[in-house]
């Protein structure tokens, strides 16, 4: 399974780098908070890890203002990242890869559940991207999360919730 997202960004590579470059550290202004978070906590270099929702991967290849490639953990198996190219014209094509091979029930959740969610979160990271990279302008209007892909957000995060209720958990540590 192959899942892209593009977008033109009116900055060049060397700024847009500058940008994605900071993705999983403490000043990360690229991955949206109410979607989870993402770290590199030995920063990006090729074999540090680089934890994603809960997954555990590993930074593949980082090659500034052109590509910055993550491996999923060999048990979800694929891949994902950002390449950089000289729009032309003048700025920067940022296009966003996903190649995995969901097998059994990872089949049907990427179909119901996980396509909306990563659809919604890939493009608000190219918005915050564009925002960033360009001072704060955006070429087009934010992109909006599709319905859909907020109810499987609200639906998850009641189902945490409840589930650590039952484990035990008092309110205040939810």
């Amino acid at each position: 399974m192959i899942n892209t997202h593009r977008r033109v960004v009116a900055a060049p590579p060397e700024r847009v780098w500058e940008v994605l470059a900071r993705i999983g550290s403490p000043g990360d202004r690229l991955f949206p908070r109410d979607w989870g978070s993402v770290e590199a906590p030995e920063g990006l270099r090729p074999g540090a890890p680089f934890h994603h929702r809960g997954m555990r991967c590993r930074i593949e290849a980082v090659e500034p203002e052109h590509r910055l490639w993550i491996a999923f953990p060999p048990e979800h198996g694929g891949e994902h990242g950002f390449t950089l190219t000289r729009a032309p014209g003048g700025g920067t094509t940022v296009t966003h890869t996903l190649r995995s091979h969901p097998r059994g029930t990872d089949r049907v959740l990427w179909c119901l559940v996980t396509r909306a969610v990563h659809n919604a979160v890939i493009e608000a990271v190219l918005d915050n991207l564009e925002r960033t990279a360009c001072d704060g302008t955006l070429a087009r209007p934010t992109h909006r999360r599709h319905r859909y892909a907020h109810l499987v957000r609200k639906v998850g995060a009641r189902s945490r919730t409840r589930a650590a209720k039952a484990d035990g958990v008092p309110d205040s540590a939810l």
